[in-house]
């Protein structure tokens, strides 16, 4: 005798949604469960609840549920060219959730922001999205409170000390700059924290630091645009004391530095901004500028930006340099004329636009 059958993989499914149901609602959010008849992409609607105040900032949720979309260490959200283009184009921001039922936890990922930094998946995919297992994405009641919220409400993330440095320590970009945030909101009255930004500075690879921490060494010196408050103040005898670590800092600490001035160059509120404040306070800054800027065995652009720099504390004095540069270095002798012709026309050069 035929009798109906009903797939486990239901039972999974729905174990899943009221896992992620049930933490949601535990943290006073807002679960809005989609019918499946009406289901293209997103499973749920959360709303955001700050404590108790009603924020009115929703997140959009993919939910897979199941040990065929985990390993040990990852997670993976199969999908399709046209789920990518409905979630890049979403009026809510679209994460994935991922419950794993041996582990009987979840993890989630922000998949608006991978697509946004990764546009090129729209067109080519992959379209099955892997990502890691780690302390930062887990999805349980306190990660919910100490990560997920905090992310998504432009809160701080707080941690420990220990954590906090093992955060800033790690390979991973984004613990290492939710590290770094709380060492400066909690700990930067310890000196060895700052031992340990100089240090983290230093000693990891460039395309691995965090802008936000060219950021806190700012924070030594200031600059106008600097919004201070009473997560960022520094005590002015501390503060004097890291002034003079950074004018005992030597050249590979401007390239360091230099690599993070971008497209928007030493304008007012950018990072380069930042990387000026830093370089301001060292007393033989333009030595070491107009050492780097005439050095190819740098990078241009780094180069292009030493060059900036020396102009504008030098000015006038740096005539002689762009016209050797625009004469005897092909590689950045456009550059070099381009400045010159602008300092001929005006007298001076100003950074900040």
């Amino acid at each position: 005798m035929n009798l109906p059958t009903k797939r486990h993989l239901t039972t999974i499914e729905r174990e899943g949604v009221n896992y992620f149901r049930s933490i949601i609602e535990n943290a006073n959010c807002i679960f809005n469960e989609i019918d499946q008849r009406n289901d293209f992409g997103i499973d749920a609607i959360v709303e955001l609840v700050d404590g108790e105040k009603v924020t009115g900032k929703s997140i959009a949720a993919q939910i897979k549920s199941g040990a065929s979309y985990c390993t040990e260490s990852t997670c993976k959200i199969p999908a399709s060219k046209e789920h990518f283009n409905y979630w890049i184009n979403h009026s809510l921001t679209v994460i994935g959730l991922v419950y794993d039922p041996d582990k009987k936890t979840g993890y989630w990922i922000d998949i608006s922001n991978l697509l946004k930094h990764d546009r090129k998946r729209l067109d080519i995919g992959p379209y099955t999205i892997i990502f890691e297992k780690r302390d930062i994405n887990e999805f349980d009641t306190n990660a919910c409170q100490n990560f997920f919220l905090p992310h998504f409400l432009n809160r701080p993330i707080n941690l420990s000390f220990e954590r906090s440095v093992d955060f800033a320590s790690s390979k991973y970009l984004d613990m290492h700059k939710v590290g770094l945030s709380s060492l400066l909101n909690n700990f930067r009255y310890l000196d060895k924290v700052w031992d340990l930004f100089f240090d983290l500075f230093m000693g990891r690879s460039l395309d691995n630091i965090s802008g936000y921490l060219v950021y806190i060494l700012s924070l030594i010196p200031g600059h106008p645009d600097i919004y201070w408050h009473s997560g960022n103040t520094i005590e002015e005898k501390q503060r004097l004391s890291l002034e003079e670590k950074i004018r005992q800092m030597g050249p590979e600490f401007f390239i360091r530095l230099l690599y993070f001035v971008d497209e928007n160059g030493f304008y007012r509120g950018s990072l380069g901004q930042c990387v000026e404040a830093i370089i301001s306070t060292i007393p033989t800054k333009a030595l070491i500028l107009s050492n780097i800027s005439k050095d190819n065995s740098n990078d241009l652009e780094i180069r292009k930006s030493a060059l900036m720099l020396y102009l504008w504390y030098t000015q006038k004095d740096s005539v002689n340099t762009l016209k050797e540069l625009s004469e005897n270095d092909s590689e950045i002798s456009e550059f070099a004329e381009y400045l010159k012709s602008a300092f001929d026309e005006c007298g001076y050069i100003d950074i900040f636009g």
